[in-house]
Formats: C-alpha cells, structure tokens, sequence
C-alpha cells in the first residue's frame, strides 16, 4: 500500500513538473547534444534524435536512431526506435537549459541528460 502511495506520488509531481524554455533559439529544450551516464544523446530541431550508448565509455560503443517528442504540458517524452518501431514514454521531473530528469515508468529508473552543448 505504501510502495502503490510513493507512487501515484511520484507520477502527481512529475505530472505537475514544467520545462523552462532554454536560449536556443528553438522552443525544444531538447535541441543539442546530452551526456547520460556513458550514453551520448543528440536531439535535432526536426524531431529526430541519435543516441550512441557507451560513447564516453569507448568500449562497446553501437548507435541508435529514431524519433523523439516533448510535451511540455503533460511534462511527457516520447522516444521512437528506427529498427525495432518501439515506442518509450518517460515523464520529465525537471528540465533546464543544461540538465534534464526524466522519470522511465517502465523500469522505474529516474535518468539525467546534462547538456554537452
């Protein structure tokens, strides 16, 4: 009961939590090039991302392509895989011009993109 609580907690705030504009001169704060753990992320203007796992780690490095969206108003995330079609909501806790945490529902795991530029 009290793990279900935490929760429906946790999604409430994430739901709630906004997306300050950054000063690209685009309106995605996504636009540029993140650091997660070893993960190097680039999200372009047109909705496309390339992520390329275990880029700052130089050992077992493949990339991914695919497609991304955020909405600001239901602080969601979407990402789109090009080879499998699968589909990932996250929902974002908390976004600024050089970090952004995203909650994954499905793993339960809070991740952290920090800008690179």
């Amino acid at each position: 009961m009290k793990k279900t609580l935490l929760i429906l907690a946790m999604v409430i705030s994430c739901m709630m939590a906004s997306c300050n504009k950054n000063n690209n001169e685009s309106n995605n704060p996504f636009v540029g090039v993140w650091k997660e753990d070893g993960t190097k992320w680039e999200f372009k203007e047109n909705g496309e991302f390339i992520r390329v796992s275990n880029y700052y780690l130089g050992s077992n490095i493949f990339t991914d392509t695919g497609s991304y969206t955020y909405n600001a108003q239901s602080s969601t995330f979407i990402t789109t895989y090009d080879k499998s079609g699968r589909s990932y909501m996250h929902i974002v806790q908390h976004c600024s011009n050089d970090k952004i945490v995203y909650y994954d529902p499905t793993d339960m795991y809070i991740w952290t993109l920090i800008r690179v530029y």
